[in-house]
């Protein structure tokens, strides 16, 4: 709301309502109070709030780029071999994506200080790394065989 902090109420800023602007916020907005100790407190709340904010549209990407490539794997045993070079090209930009994704998530967490959710995130999102990318190597490879032969 627009309470008074410490006399410092002119420099009370709302961050617009998106993600990676609330976050932003917090880093480079040089009036997010910092006068006494309550408002190191809110500017760090602030903070770790916009973080699990921030990372949820990264975590997404893993997510949906994984689901993606574990269809890319059927294609290229049940698919056309027509189109065959076009389920290599998306098995190999979906585990760029996937990858992106997780750097995006990695950076965020770098600055979570709530442990057992940096542990929840890496506990679901390093097997589908893991699995991904072997998944994405292997159908690469059953393709690049397929247009070989």
């Amino acid at each position: 709301g627009n309470q008074k902090r410490h006399g410092h109420d002119q420099y009370k800023y709302t961050a617009p309502d998106n993600s990676f602007s609330k976050l932003l916020h917090c880093y480079v907005h040089p009036f997010l109070p910092v006068f006494v100790s309550s408002e190191k407190e809110y500017k760090e709340k602030t903070m770790q709030a916009a973080l699990k904010v921030a990372i949820q549209v990264p975590v997404d990407i893993v997510k949906v780029s994984y689901k993606a490539i574990k269809l890319h794997q059927e294609l290229a045993d049940k698919g056309s071999k027509l189109a065959i070079s076009d389920v290599g090209c998306g098995v190999l930009c979906l585990k760029g994506a996937m990858m992106s994704g997780w750097l995006n998530v990695v950076i965020n967490l770098s600055s979570i200080n709530d442990e057992a959710y940096v542990a929840q995130i890496k506990d679901e999102l390093l097997p589908m790394l893991d699995e991904g990318q072997k998944i994405c190597d292997e159908v690469y490879e059953k393709v690049l065989n397929i247009l070989n032969s």
